[in-house]
């Protein structure tokens, strides 16, 4: 009963953890029961046709499980290339942005000083009016 108790416990699903033999892997396994007919198994004996099935489905599920990590890692890899990729843009953008904004805050005020320049105030509240609002 203990063999089928841990049968029935057997999880496919997510990583194993520990040290593992060459013959424990699912590839070697797969390899030495693929030229076993399961006609030839039920036939010689039904349970060992049903563990013969069990094993394959169990093999079978596995797999699927570990191709199905691998693709979620992948798309994980994916999204965060994307997502650096994404920043370095986004700030790539705002250097240029910030560097437009400086050059056009700039030319105005050069505008605004060279129409200062021309200016001559008469009195002191003129001089106080372009050096305060034009001169900014």
């Amino acid at each position: 009963m203990e063999f089928i108790d841990k049968m029935s416990e057997y999880d496919f699903m997510g990583p194993k953890e520990g040290e593992y033999k060459p013959y424990q892997t699912l590839n070697y396994i797969e390899k030495n029961i693929d030229n076993i007919d399961p006609v030839d198994v039920e036939n010689y004996n039904m349970v060992a046709g049903r563990l013969y099935r069990w094993l394959k489905l169990a093999l079978e599920n596995r797999k699927l499980d570990i191709v199905r990590r691998k693709a979620l890692i992948q798309k994980e890899r994916d999204e965060r290339d994307s997502k650096i990729k994404a920043k370095e843009e986004r700030e790539k953008k705002r250097e240029t942005d910030l560097e437009e904004a400086k050059n056009k805050f700039n030319e105005k005020k050069l505008d605004r000083k060279k129409i200062y320049l021309k200016f001559k105030p008469k009195n002191s509240f003129e001089k106080f009016i372009y050096q305060n609002i034009i001169a900014e």
